[in-house]
């Protein structure tokens, strides 16, 4: 799109109400040193790419890093930002892999943001949002190399961080864990899938259920760090004092900085992931359920609601984890077609349940967006 074509768009965008959001990608660059479109190591080589203490370039995102501590790289940060919302009225952005920069990196963004105004360039900048990635892992885990833009970090900075605490308690499991884990509202302890009873057991089920109870009363109130609710034993507790997997799972100081959510590009969507986790005996009614119930935890509670487009109409992807992929033109692998492509759509849809043979696939319709239910489910 060119940018006039681009700056138009998002003019009529702002004329209809509507809030755009850009996604910005600062974290690393498809090349570095001499290879092709190596367009920053042309500028200043070695100098805007994060090297290790022995001089190698780090990859901790996938591919090279680049280093936010050096302050010309925040420098092309900020001036990006500023660009964009100043000539194309950009409303927020997202970050991607955001704890791989620093607190302090975004505290001169926002900064940065706060000084347009309508008077000097048509923009309120104070009301820009932003938000991203707060992890705590890679090059700058646990803050080896500095104060990194991490949940716990971003404490009081108006800055949101997607919140894995009500996303794992909702579908149970987590990105890295057995995909058929079962959770808060795909059937955990009161709805047992085959799997779940062989690995594990009802006592267990039944007290990872009150864990995860717990993780989503805690971001039903804005993951809020020193709230004080009562928990599942009973106890009145803190957000804080609440455990999530060895951290505390209230870490915001207002809702604003807690983005809800329990589906995403990345992974399989909130339909596949019921899909994949709820009993076998449950029909498409209950699915249907099941994933109202999701959504509903992630929109009435405190917190910015975040939902992947088509969760509302059962979207699929076909149970492939990165679908987004596929750019050629042309269909994507299909779990519900005749070919039942079972290797591409997903190992975990082999795993779990195997068609008799295999030409005989589930067929809950992961092509479309409307579940239709033909007598073998996906359980």
């Amino acid at each position: 799109m060119s940018t006039l074509a681009s700056n138009e768009a998002w003019v009529i965008s702002g004329e209809a109400g509507l809030r755009v959001i850009q996604d910005v990608v600062f974290n690393h660059t498809s090349a570095s040193g001499e290879g092709p479109n190596s367009n920053l190591d042309e500028v200043v080589p070695g100098y805007y790419h994060r090297l290790d203490a022995n001089g190698h370039l780090e990859t901790g995102s996938c591919c090279a890093d680049t280093a936010s501590e050096h302050r010309m790289m925040e420098k092309l940060m900020i001036d990006t930002l500023v660009l964009n919302a100043r000539e194309y009225k950009i409303d927020g952005f997202r970050f991607d892999i955001m704890n791989f920069h620093f607190t302090y990196n975004m505290q001169n963004i926002q900064r940065a943001l706060a000084a347009l105004t309508p008077r000097n360039s048509g923009v309120d900048g104070s009301k820009i949002y932003l938000y991203g990635e707060g992890w705590n892992f890679g090059d700058t885990g646990n803050d080896q190399i500095g104060p990194s833009a991490r949940q716990a970090n971003l404490y009081g900075s108006g800055i949101g961080t997607f919140n894995d605490r009500i996303r794992d308690g909702i579908r149970g499991g987590g990105p890295f864990s057995d995909q058929r884990v079962q959770g808060f509202a795909t059937g955990l302890f009161t709805d047992p899938s085959d799997y779940t009873n062989a690995n594990t057991s009802t006592a267990d089920q039944r007290n990872q259920l009150l864990q995860e109870s717990d993780w989503i009363r805690v971001a039903l109130t804005g993951n809020l760090r020193d709230y004080t609710l009562v928990s599942s034993s009973g106890a009145s507790v803190t957000g804080a004092q609440v455990d999530y997997n060895g951290q505390q799972a209230g870490y915001a100081k207002t809702p604003t900085e807690v983005i809800n959510y329990a589906s995403v590009h990345d992974n399989q969507d909130l339909f596949d992931a019921v899909q994949l986790k709820s009993s076998a005996a449950d029909d498409i009614a209950t699915r249907e359920r099941r994933q109202v119930l999701a959504m509903s935890m992630v929109e009435l509670g405190q917190g910015v609601p975040f939902f992947y487009a088509g969760d509302d109409m059962l979207r699929s992807k076909d149970m492939d984890r990165q679908l987004h992929r596929y750019a050629t033109p042309g269909p994507a692998p299909s779990f519900a077609s005749g070919a039942c492509e079972l290797e591409r759509c997903g190992r975990e849809a082999v795993e779990f349940q195997r068609p008799a043979r295999l030409g005989e696939c589930p067929r809950i319709d992961h092509c479309g967006f409307r579940a239709v239910s033909a007598g073998v489910s996906a359980g």
